[in-house]
């Protein structure tokens, strides 16, 4: 009896898991052929303020911020944030001050965290001193070509369009930066069918572009402040404020903090229990969706019957298939190359689903916190000790 219920619960995830390899071959083409407002010569693109929240050292800082100073763009200025006054990055971006004074870099020094989300603490500083109404959100890990605030700015000719915000593919070094880049592609393979079928509810924290105006229309960084995915919640709450939140075709280059597979497992670990908090249907849904390991069940449950190697070919087959066309649609080079390793990354994901099922704690940059059922952060340790509210223009000094 129970035998038998492995047998039909691994056969239904394993049928549930090709429909969704299917919607995503047709989600992906419906994004790619996504037509994307063109720029007439009677454009004026507006200008734009990026706000990177920074904490330490993220590997390759320096060249992650100088992709960013070296936009092909009319207007725009960089705003980088710390908090502590002793942050190991201000230098880094006072060089680049130095290098590139057309960029218009600022650093801000901001007071400790006055919220759970230490990240937003510092962008609600950085959005305090920034000279724009289109706000360009992203982390110091983030690395774009010089056409990334053209194509996100563009849309906003349209003034029902709130928000844009795009998809990422992770760079790294050894078996760590292999499994960040899949789990990122299997991820990317989940927002392009929550897009095709619920429209863009959500935002994304590799890249989050924002009218002003309607950032202050929904109670502007402090309402969600307290939130363990803040990326999540700014898109959502500009879409229920009823503007639009655009899945731009651009996506940029995430580059892994860390070699380290502990890390990298617990930071998976947050993004999980952090998904499960603020989706939670759709992150039980993931359960459907694991048909390389629940294929394989089938295979030792029927001790390797023909049917079951059917089953696992079929399965396996349309799951490369779907890593090829998504890693294609995202111009992800390194993925395609890794195309074999997929099925480990899904053993892998299913894991860490199962364990984010569980637990309230995250840690995030060395301060662990609690998450309430609400998505809210708690912090158990105290933060670092920082300053006030100091800006820095340039190499100045100025204080």
């Amino acid at each position: 009896m129970i035998h038998q219920v492995i047998v039909d619960v691994c056969l239904l995830i394993s049928a549930t898991s090709l429909l969704f390899y299917g919607m995503v071959l047709y989600a992906t083409w419906h994004w790619v052929r996504t037509r994307e407002p063109t720029e007439a010569l009677s454009d004026v693109l507006p200008p734009v303020s990026v706000l990177k929240p920074l904490c330490g050292m993220d590997d390759e800082l320096y060249e992650n911020l100088l992709s960013v100073c070296c936009q092909i763009y009319p207007r725009f200025e960089v705003l980088c944030g710390v908090q502590n006054p002793s942050d190991p990055s201000i230098p880094i971006v006072q060089r680049l001050a130095r290098e590139h004074p057309s960029a218009a870099i600022r650093l801000v020094i901001s007071p400790p965290p006055t919220s759970g989300n230490p990240k937003i603490s510092n962008l609600i500083a950085l959005e305090q001193q920034a000279q724009y109404a289109l706000l360009v959100i992203a982390d110091g890990d983030i690395r774009v070509g010089p056409d990334y605030l053209r194509r996100i700015a563009r849309p906003f000719h349209d003034p029902a369009i709130g928000a844009v915000t795009c998809l990422c593919r992770a760079r790294g070094r050894g078996v760590a930066g292999v499994i960040e880049m899949l789990r990122l592609a299997a991820f990317s393979a989940g927002v392009l069918v929550a897009r095709l079928l619920e429209g863009m509810s959500f935002a994304l924290g590799s890249t989050i572009a924002v009218r002003r105006t309607v950032l202050d229309a929904i109670g502007g960084l402090p309402a969600i402040a307290d939130y363990l995915a803040d990326d999540y919640m700014l898109g959502h709450q500009v879409a229920r404020a009823g503007s639009t939140v655009l899945l731009s075709t651009y996506v940029v280059d995430h580059l892994v903090a860390s070699d380290r597979l502990g890390e990298v497992f617990a930071r998976q670990l947050r993004w999980n229990r952090g998904v499960r908090v603020s989706r939670p249907r759709g992150y039980l849904g993931l359960l459907w969706t694991y048909g390389v390991p629940a294929s394989l069940g089938v295979v030792l449950a029927t001790g390797g019957s023909s049917f079951g190697w059917c089953v696992l070919g079929l399965t396996w087959g349309m799951r490369f298939l779907m890593a090829a066309v998504v890693a294609a649609a995202r111009h992800d080079r390194v993925a395609l190359r890794w195309l074999w390793a997929t099925p480990l990354t899904d053993f892998v994901d299913a894991l860490m689903w199962g364990w984010g099922l569980w637990g309230e704690t995250v840690v995030w940059r060395g301060q662990k916190f609690r998450i309430t059922r609400e998505g809210k952060l708690v912090p158990l340790m105290s933060p670092m000790v920082a300053g006030g509210l100091q800006m820095v223009p340039g190499t100045m000094g100025v204080r």
